[in-house]
């Protein structure tokens, strides 16, 4: 789900495309956005590789992958409200105050 978002934002037809076009001055935003997907895939990654590579001699140490899942989770919502900030804000640019 976090890769097909990423893909579906970052494409040629993308909503970032989207909003650089309508506002060039989000370009500076729409980059750190860019870079948390690569950081946030990186996360689940992690998780991932480190939840199938457990052997009976190594079992799962349940505290850790509770405490990177909560660590993703934290930064899933950081970015969302970031991303929502911007579309809030291109609703301001787009109708103006007073239109």
């Amino acid at each position: 789900m976090l890769s097909h978002h990423s893909a579906a934002t970052e494409s040629a037809g993308g909503w970032f495309g989207d909003l650089e076009s309508i506002e060039p001055n989000f370009h500076r935003r729409i980059e750190r956005l860019r870079h948390e997907h690569a950081d946030l895939l990186r996360q689940a990654g992690a998780i991932d590789k480190h939840l199938a590579h457990h052997t009976e001699a190594e079992p799962l140490n349940f505290h850790d992958v509770r405490r990177r899942c909560g660590w993703l989770l934290t930064a899933l919502r950081h970015h969302q409200a970031l991303e929502a900030d911007l579309i809030f804000e291109l609703y301001d640019v787009d109708i103006g105050v007073g239109d």
